[in-house]
């Protein structure tokens, strides 16, 4: 069974490499493998939308969705101000009712965000239903 924060990370330093690609403004993608390889199966503007129209391969070791969009940061006393906002990659591996998030900001673009395996909301449970579909 995948790892699934190696293959997060794998699908990341894919991203990454890519020279061509922008680094933090392009269509939503979904990636499908294990630890040691990932293909693209699919892009859209829309993750949901990308979700639907999407088949699960069979026999896959985990899902992987990446993400571009914006982030506000907390100020230095905890505050959000939404002039603080910055661009970011969230990259999502996932399989049925697990999941393993690492993030990556276009400010510091070398330093790779470990976000845990925790979450919870529409786009996680859109993940579920997709890898349970």
């Amino acid at each position: 069974m995948a790892d699934l924060k190696k293959i997060a990370e794998l699908v990341d330093q894919m991203i990454a490499d890519d020279l061509d690609l922008p680094q933090f403004e392009f269509p939503h993608r979904l990636y499908a493998g294990d630890d040691t390889h990932a293909t693209l199966i699919g892009k859209n503007d829309d993750p949901y939308e990308l979700m639907e129209s999407v088949t699960k391969p069979a026999n896959i070791e985990a899902g992987v969705l990446v993400a571009c969009g914006w982030a506000t940061k907390a100020s230095d006393d905890g505050d959000y101000n939404p002039r603080n906002r910055v661009r970011v990659r969230i990259v999502t591996s996932f399989r049925d009712g697990e999941i393993y998030t690492i993030a990556r900001m276009e400010e510091n673009p070398t330093e790779v965000m470990d976000m845990g395996s925790s979450g919870e909301g529409p786009l996680n449970e859109a993940l579920n239903e997709w890898w349970n579909s």
